[in-house]
C-alpha cells in the first residue's frame, strides 16, 4: 500500500514542481511547502486529479451537428442574429431594456439641463 506522502511526492514530481520533475512547470528548489506536506485534504486532491483531470472521459455520444447548422444559417435570408427561431425571445427583452434605459437616461438628462430635480 502506498502511503499518502509517497503519493504526494509522486504527484508533485509528475507535475514538475519538484527538482528534476518531468512536467512543464519545473522548480529550481526541491522543497515542498509546509502546507503541501501537512494538508489533510491532499488525499482528496490527489484522487480528484487522478480520476477526474487525468482520466477525463471523452463524450462521444453527442452527434456532430456542425454541417446541419451551417446549412441552416447559410440558407436563410434573415440577418444572422434573427436566423434562429428562438432569437426573438432574446432580442425583444434586450431591445425593450435598452430602449427604456436609454430613454430614461435621456429624459432625466434633459430635465437636469433645465435645472429640474428628479422629484419635482
Amino acid at each position: 500500500m502506498i502511503r499518502s506522502s509517497q503519493r504526494r511526492e509522486r504527484f508533485w514530481a509528475f507535475a514538475g514542481l519538484l527538482k528534476g520533475g518531468k512536467g512543464p512547470y519545473r522548480r529550481a528548489d526541491s522543497k515542498i511547502s509546509k502546507r503541501r506536506q501537512t494538508c489533510p485534504s491532499d488525499d482528496f486532491f490527489l484522487n480528484f486529479v487522478k480520476y477526474h483531470w487525468l482520466n477525463k472521459p471523452k463524450n462521444t455520444t453527442m452527434p456532430n451537428r456542425v454541417i446541419e447548422l451551417q446549412k441552416f444559417y447559410q440558407s436563410t435570408n434573415k440577418p444572422i442574429y434573427m436566423a434562429h427561431p428562438r432569437s426573438k425571445y432574446y432580442l425583444i427583452p434586450y431591445a425593450l431594456g435598452l430602449t427604456l434605459s436609454v430613454g430614461a437616461s435621456l429624459y432625466y438628462t434633459g430635465r437636469a439641463c433645465f435645472g429640474l430635480k428628479a422629484g419635482q
